[in-house]
């Protein structure tokens, strides 16, 4: 029953996928939600199904399977709801009815690039204490581990709590870096494209960008989520994907990427990795790398043995900006917590966000959390769509290139990262005077 559901669920992926290359308002965010989605919560488990294994070597709990994947149905299902809604409610789309062509803003606009000095000063200042701590530039091209044992040198450990020192030397100069190429990026490539203006300043600007990327946001010092996002931000401001083609490319590449790239870039974390022989297709499937329907199982059992936990887990996330010192009771990310609870050794391990939200407010909480989730997505794509030199439409690129990360989880460990980067960029590309967009009459109402 549970291989069942679980082609269904990659059957709604497969559906939407299709939907969104031929519809114009689907954007980065809802391809990388379904390709992400389709890979490694319906491809994965249906093989693991299929073999009798699960990446942890526990006990399968074989109870909970069916349970799982529909979990996975009512989430999916949600998006699409939340989406739809969206699509209903925008001013300017209100259906697919042949023969309607709505209003793209045109004009080449400057919003946000008087701003892009922002992110980089704050790269450039960042990685001073960076450099020094991690061991100059040749230690920002060791193994994530050998980063790891730097920083817990200097005394900055997660396990000591010092997640502010992490936050200020980790996240928060490959969020800036990554915002700071995008920028320069689509400053090179539009704006100074479009204008007709000289390209030195402009590119200047951009090997800038790329460099502090490479410095900060590389895969051998960052996760591979934070790397590839930053190649995702700098190639998505070089390329709109506004045509179908274009949209049919960028699923193949996400759909490609998560079954090959992804596994392959476990070979940055550690010595360890880079010595051993890769496992190949189809058996990277067992492997902890697609570890989401056993933890949305974990969850399930979570749940059964200490009941929900009513907006803990989702709250502390979503003020992760509260430090610890000032919030005695903040919650660890969740998955920690479900780790724990099924005795394995190694804790950070993956959490879908709707498990997440099953564990705080149950299948209510699942429906509720994606209805929103698609409904936001769903708007940021149509922006993207209808005013690409919007506010909104610079946002959707920057969560879509965090989408990875953000999906597979924790909330509590993710979220810092995502939520930095959608901060900068919106200091940066905050419209002030949005008298040209009444004007164009695109705004939303």
């Amino acid at each position: 029953m549970a291989n069942v559901v679980g082609l269904v669920n990659a059957f709604i992926c497969l559906l939407q996928i299709a939907r969104g290359i031929r519809s114009r308002d689907s954007g980065p965010i809802t391809l990388t939600f379904w390709s992400f989605s389709l890979v490694w919560l319906c491809v994965a488990p249906l093989a693991q199904l299929d073999a009798g294994r699960l990446p942890w070597p526990d006990s399968l709990m074989d109870e909970f399977y069916v349970e799982a994947q529909l979990i996975t149905t009512v989430a999916l299902l949600s998006f699409v709801a939340g989406k739809l809604i969206a699509r209903r409610t925008a001013a300017q789309i209100t259906s697919d009815g042949e023969g309607y062509e709505p209003r793209v803003e045109s004009g080449p606009g400057e919003a946000g690039y008087g701003r892009m000095w922002i992110p980089f000063a704050m790269a450039l200042v960042l990685a001073l204490p960076v450099l020094a701590i991690t061991g100059g530039v040749a230690g920002r091209f060791a193994t994530r581990d050998d980063v790891g044992s730097a920083f817990a040198e200097n005394g900055i450990s997660a396990a000591d709590g010092d997640t502010i020192q992490l936050f200020l030397l980790n996240r928060l100069p490959a969020a800036a870096a990554l915002v700071a190429a995008y920028a320069a990026s689509h400053y090179f490539f539009q704006y100074a494209r479009q204008t007709g203006r000289g390209r030195g300043g402009p590119l200047v600007t951009l090997v800038l960008g790329i460099s502090l990327v490479l410095l900060l946001a590389n895969p051998f010092s960052s996760s591979r989520y934070i790397a590839f996002g930053a190649i995702a931000a700098v190639l998505l401001a070089a390329v709109r994907i506004d045509s179908a083609k274009r949209r049919l490319m960028f699923a193949f590449v996400c759909v490609v990427g998560l079954l090959f790239v992804y596994p392959l870039a476990t070979w940055f974390k550690r010595e360890s990795v880079q010595s051993s022989p890769f496992r190949g297709f189809p058996d990277m499937f067992f492997t902890v790398d697609y570890d989401g329907y056993q933890q949305l199982i974990n969850s399930i059992y979570f749940v059964d043995e200490s009941g929900h936990t009513f907006g803990k887990y989702v709250l502390s996330a979503g003020l992760f900006f509260i430090p610890r010192a000032l919030w005695a009771g903040k919650a660890n990310p969740a998955s920690i917590d479900v780790a724990d609870a099924r005795g394995y050794s190694f804790q950070n391990l993956s959490l879908p966000i709707w498990s997440e939200f099953y564990i705080d407010f149950g299948i209510v909480g699942v429906i509720a959390g994606l209805i929103a989730f698609g409904f936001i997505s769903g708007r940021l794509d149509l922006a993207y769509y209808l005013r690409p030199m919007s506010t909104s439409a610079h946002m959707c690129v920057l969560v879509a290139v965090c989408m990875f990360g953000f999906l597979r989880g924790p909330l509590g460990a993710q979220v810092i990262f995502m939520g930095s980067v959608v901060v900068i960029g919106y200091i940066v590309y905050q419209t002030r005077d949005r008298a040209v967009e009444w004007k164009n009459g695109v705004v939303d109402r």
